[in-house]
């Protein structure tokens, strides 16, 4: 069954706590829309990649996406790797290894719902996985796993991927297939027909901004959206 996409979740609170992922930095953990007990999630070696806030029972977990030359290495570092008995990227498994310590455990009466952006997604789609039970939401995700790793992951019944990506990013086909697949239910974006000059429309970084692309994407979808599932 096809999931269905609220538009306006999607816009007014998923893609607003994915940017401010980005403006994690140590000491300083944003406390966005009323988020309470808000921790930062982080490496061993105190690199920031977003934060956990709870809101009554429901717990955000949101991560960002490539900022420095570290983060570009671990887009690249795209052979498969053994994960918990699974094949996935191995820059992105071996992240969320590192943040693991740092985000929160697993309450059984709690809601999770986990969030990623770019690289940041690839984490996002681990934790959700690793967790067995959240709503998830990314933006402009690349691959993170084989096809075997994908057919698991989406027969998890209580994961509920929306997978936000704009057809013209290239980041959203890393890792190339058949040796790896997208995960979750997608909705595709036209990020061209946002673009305001034909630069615009082959600029990687305007292709992949949330502020740029997603966002003025999101606006012109009615309030629901079926959504599909595309490898």
């Amino acid at each position: 069954m096809a999931l269905i996409l609220d538009t306006r979740f999607a816009l007014t609170t998923a893609l607003p706590l994915a940017e401010m992922a980005y403006s994690c930095r140590p000491g300083a953990t944003p406390q966005p829309m009323g988020l309470e007990r808000t921790a930062p999630i982080s490496t061993g070696t105190g690199d920031v990649y977003g934060f956990y806030g709870w809101l009554g029972n429901i717990c955000y977990i949101v991560f960002r996406g490539t900022e420095n030359r570290v983060d570009w290495l671990r887009d690249f570092d795209c052979a498969t790797e053994d994960w918990y008995g699974h094949r996935v990227h191995r820059g992105i498994g071996r992240l969320f290894d590192a943040l693991l310590p740092s985000l929160p455990t697993r309450d059984a009466t709690s809601k999770y719902i986990v969030i990623g952006h770019s690289l940041g997604a690839g984490p996002a789609t681990l934790t959700a996985f690793y967790m067995g039970s959240a709503d998830l939401y990314t933006f402009e995700s690349p691959r993170v796993g084989d096809q075997v790793f994908a057919a698991k992951f989406n027969g998890v019944a209580n994961i509920r991927h929306f997978r936000i990506a704009n057809a013209h990013d290239l980041v959203t086909h890393l890792a190339p297939r058949p040796l790896y697949a997208h995960c979750g239910s997608a909705v595709i974006l036209d990020g061209w027909s946002v673009a305001p000059t034909f630069e615009d429309k082959l600029a990687l970084t305007y292709q992949h901004s949330l502020e740029l692309t997603c966002g003025p994407c999101l606006k012109r979808l009615p309030p629901t959206v079926p959504t599909e599932i595309l490898l």
